[in-house]
């Protein structure tokens, strides 16, 4: 299975959902390969959030939307316990398998996308990768937050940027349309929107990305230098991910 296999699937509640990332769990860390682009992805990805996590070993966090982990093992011993946290049965399986010798790492499955009346554990820091994009009922999923957060902690999101030429219409050229037919993208304004009315501010925000992962070639190449270039210029914003913290 790859990025390019994905074929835009019908769903209206978050089982749909659910289903959808259970069917692809066992494949999800191969979708797009090991090129160099993709390597560069993650290390962009990656260091936007440390910037805005601010880790110390004295902070728990809890990663929602965690999926199969794919920076579990970088983030976890940086803090004192990491809580993942994800509604596929299937994805932690594939998780669980990578953090058997981390004993600050725990695992619960939960629905975040249904209002929660209680949990039990806190955390400093909530974070979550790609997560809103799939979220049906993004008012409970905030609201969810809030239970988990300590007082004083914040939520880091990571998350495409509505706002880039990518998301408004050239994936599904150049290579897929979303995964599911009830996502929604959101830019820094719209998603500020929405944690304002929960009572969040924003910290900080950075914009990354231009290039898709997985592109191989002088294509890569071309974009990548484009990108350095652009990073340094008011048109960041149409970056294709963008990286913002939240405090209450």
């Amino acid at each position: 299975m790859d990025e390019k296999s994905f074929k835009t699937t019908k769903s209206s509640s978050s089982k749909d959902v659910l289903d959808f990332y259970d069917e692809y769990a066992e494949s999800w860390d191969q979708r797009f390969g090991s090129t160099e682009s993709v390597k560069e992805f993650h290390k962009i990805r990656l260091g936007s959030f440390f910037k805005a996590a601010d880790f110390t070993k004295e902070k728990t966090a809890a990663e929602l939307g965690v999926g199969t982990g794919p920076y579990v093992r970088e983030i976890a011993p940086l803090v004192k316990e990491l809580v993942c946290v994800d509604g596929s049965g299937e994805m932690l399986k594939v998780l669980e398998k990578k953090v058997t010798d981390f004993k600050n790492v725990k695992l619960k499955q939960i629905d975040l996308s249904k209002p929660l009346k209680k949990v039990d554990f806190k955390a400093d820091v909530v974070f979550f990768f790609g997560l809103i994009e799939h979220i049906i009922e993004i008012d409970n999923l905030i609201e969810n937050c809030k239970l988990i957060l300590n007082d004083g902690g914040k939520i880091v999101v990571v998350s495409s940027n509505a706002l880039s030429p990518w998301y408004y219409g050239l994936r599904r050229f150049l290579r897929s349309g979303s995964h599911l037919s009830t996502d929604k993208y959101y830019s820094r304004k719209s998603l500020g929107q929405v944690m304002n009315e929960h009572g969040f501010v924003e910290e900080s925000c950075q914009y990354w990305g231009f290039f898709p992962a997985g592109i191989e070639g002088l294509i890569y190449k071309i974009l990548r230098g484009i990108g350095n270039f652009i990073g340094k210029t008011p048109l960041k914003k149409f970056g294709g991910g963008m990286t913002l913290s939240y405090r209450q």
